[in-house]
């Protein structure tokens, strides 16, 4: 009787670990579907929300190279005041944004090439060059009496 109770102990333990194995096996598929699905849920609001920035970025970018497309080297000195201001704005936000990707670049410097940051540096100290000619150029327009116009109030 004792070798028949004892078989029958080891097949409720066995049965019972199965259960076990199986409620933990379907609790960890769970699990796992929920860690894969929010990854993609992260990775989905990541890209659609930078979508616009790059979009901005690249507009910024486009109309900067339109204008120094328009008023190559010398030919600056004689564009009007307000497209010198809007050019000034646009390097200054290009500014920004390569100031944060090169901070954001060199948070990451063990993954990167140092070429990256020379990169950073070199576009940078174009975009302030750039900046400042913008700048003289505006002071120059001032001079000339080219500068910001007053708004005048419209007469009845």
């Amino acid at each position: 009787m004792t070798t028949v109770r004892a078989l029958a102990d080891t097949r409720n333990v066995a049965l019972d670990t199965a259960e076990v194995i199986d409620s933990v096996s379907s609790g960890l598929l769970i699990i796992g579907c929920t860690a894969v699905a929010f990854t993609a849920f992260l990775c989905a609001v990541d890209y659609w929300s930078s979508k616009p920035s790059y979009q901005h970025l690249g507009r910024t970018l486009a109309q900067s190279s339109v204008f120094w497309a328009r008023w190559p080297g010398d030919r600056i000195w004689s564009a009007p005041f307000g497209e010198l201001s809007r050019e000034a704005a646009r390097c200054e936000e290009i500014l920004v944004h390569l100031q944060e990707r090169k901070e954001a670049d060199e948070k990451m410097s063990y993954a990167r090439p140092p070429d990256s940051r020379i990169y950073f540096y070199g576009q940078i100290a174009t975009r302030q060059s750039m900046l400042a000619t913008v700048h003289s150029a505006m002071n120059y327009a001032i001079s000339q009496g080219r500068g910001p116009q007053p708004h005048q109030p419209y007469r009845t």
